[in-house]
């Protein structure tokens, strides 16, 4: 739908008289009422979100998707209780329901629940691309750009970042998200000149892009923004192994188990490395 189109292109106010056109037409469809309320919670109506959530809530009640947008409404108006509810039923319907996975991981870190934040997380982590669920098309690359551009709201909430970069890099292929973020992007740079997190990031936007060298310039200043962040060495010692460097691709990787010697990603480093010609 014309709705759908717009939303996903960043425009609810755009498309929520299109939303508001099929309710109109068809109000035993949870569709409408559920997109409606996205309108509403990306302008912060947060009680008329919550309402519409309700409403598509009653014509789906076992729709993971619903839920765990429901559980972000109750969120922001301060009754993580309910959330959390809401969350975990969602991950009852369906186990591979990666936005509520994460989403109340970031809630039981907040509680210093952090042995049920960091199962959460790395249950997220071993999800392969092809048995991550997703409501409908579009939701995966909203999902990716909010996850992008607001990574430090995961971050606060103690997911290590190496692992938000295996989890963000696990389910951004053939997406082309990170390209059409490189605006966004240079402005987080711009505003955190300090931050190694958004360098790196930038650095896997000019990645995708095909842009080599401008990839290898913000890793650098990933680096030294922070000598120890390892998700900065492990892009280096790919990129770096992709242009047949090895030496210095060594060096990176190396850096990466030293730094991160119980991550998930350590095995594959440790192969990777068995593998690299002198």
């Amino acid at each position: 739908s014309l709705g759908r189109v717009y939303y996903y292109a960043g425009e609810p106010e755009e498309a929520l008289p299109f939303f508001r056109n099929a309710l109109a037409l068809d109000r035993a469809s949870w569709e409408p009422y559920y997109f409606i309320g996205k309108c509403l919670y990306d302008r912060n109506d947060n009680e008329g979100a919550l309402e519409y959530y309700l409403a598509a809530r009653k014509r789906d009640s076992e729709n993971p998707q619903i839920l765990t947008d429901l559980a972000l409404a109750y969120d922001r108006t301060n009754h993580p209780e309910l959330a959390e509810a809401m969350l975990t039923e969602a991950l009852e319907y369906d186990p591979g329901y990666l936005r509520a996975m994460l989403r109340l991981g970031i809630l039981k870190a907040r509680e210093d629940d952090l042995t049920g934040a960091e199962r959460l997380y790395r249950q997220a982590l071993i999800i392969r691309p092809g048995d991550v669920n997703w409501g409908n098309p579009g939701e995966q690359k909203d999902f990716l750009v909010r996850m992008i551009s607001g990574v430090e709201d995961y971050l606060g909430a103690g997911i290590d970042y190496l692992s938000l970069y295996a989890v963000i890099k696990n389910i951004s292929r053939d997406q082309g998200v990170f390209t059409e973020l490189i605006p966004v992007l240079i402005e987080k740079v711009r505003r955190n000149p300090l931050k190694p997190e958004y360098p790196h990031l930038l650095g896997m936007a000019y990645q995708e892009k095909g842009d080599l060298p401008q990839a290898e310039k913000y890793y650098l200043r990933a680096v030294r923004n922070d000598s120890d962040f390892a998700a900065a060495h492990l892009s280096l010692g790919q990129l770096y192994a992709g242009e047949k460097k090895y030496d210095l691709a060594r060096k990176h990787l190396q850096a990466v188990l030293s730094l991160a010697p119980e991550s998930a990603m350590a095995p594959t480093i440790k192969e990777v490395l068995k593998n690299l010609p002198e």
